[in-house]
């Protein structure tokens, strides 16, 4: 098995992390994010939390090849980066935080959301504020680092731009 020592030394192996992962169209930032949730290979986050939510447009979604998200409830998995979207998150994470479990979110392609409304800037910066306390990581995919509000950019572990 091939060993990975970046990886052993990185903060992807704490659990409360934000990762965000920028880059133009078809630079692979979604395959990397996919690749850090699911990889059996190196083990990122693969069996790491207890829950994944995440939100994904279905036609992202629909190209992937053997979705590994398919095992996944329904009700995890949004189409549209929206209030009720973050809604859930919060939800979720509160109450999986009082079981003690750990919650990982992947985010991709929300910048139209973001630039439309400030209510969900808002309750993104809220919720990402207090990642840590909820044991929550997210994991973020943008086209422009500058799409992300200043309160997001400013909680991230990990910035990887392509």
């Amino acid at each position: 098995k091939e060993e990975v020592t970046w990886l052993n030394n990185s903060s992807f192996y704490n659990k409360a992390n934000v990762v965000i992962l920028s880059g133009s169209p078809g630079s692979g930032r979604t395959s990397l994010a996919i690749s850090l949730s699911t990889s059996r290979k190196y083990r990122v986050y693969n069996q790491v939390f207890d829950k994944i939510i995440i939100s994904i447009p279905i036609s992202t979604l629909a190209s992937i090849t053997d979705n590994p998200f398919k095992s996944l409830n329904p009700e995890q998995i949004f189409d549209k980066f929206d209030e009720d979207f973050l809604d859930y998150v919060l939800e979720s994470c509160e109450a999986t935080f009082l079981l003690g479990h750990d919650t990982c979110i992947l985010i991709d392609d929300a910048a139209n959301s973001l630039k439309s409304s400030k209510r969900v800037i808002g309750r993104l910066s809220n919720i990402i504020a207090k990642h840590r306390h909820l044991r929550c990581a997210f994991i973020v995919c943008v086209q422009d680092l500058i799409m992300l509000p200043l309160t997001v950019r400013e909680c991230a572990s990990l910035i990887i731009m392509f």
